[in-house]
């Protein structure tokens, strides 16, 4: 498998244990309010980390 091929797959497991996480943190956010500000802030420097590996990605086939 590819460096590439393989970096994407990774890729993909760590968005979908992120969606896993953000479905059961918000259920737990919901029984309790003060943790929502905190897994905002989580969620969106998770989204932005691997917005960075899409595009290191996306960069790294085009060259």
């Amino acid at each position: 498998m590819s460096e590439d091929r393989e970096l994407r797959r990774v890729v993909v497991k760590l968005l979908a244990a992120m969606v896993r996480l953000h479905d059961a943190l918000n259920a737990t956010a919901q029984q309790h309010p003060e943790i929502r500000e905190p897994l905002h802030e989580a969620q969106r420097a998770i989204e932005d980390a691997v917005g960075e590996l899409e595009e290191m990605t996306a960069y790294e086939r085009s060259a």
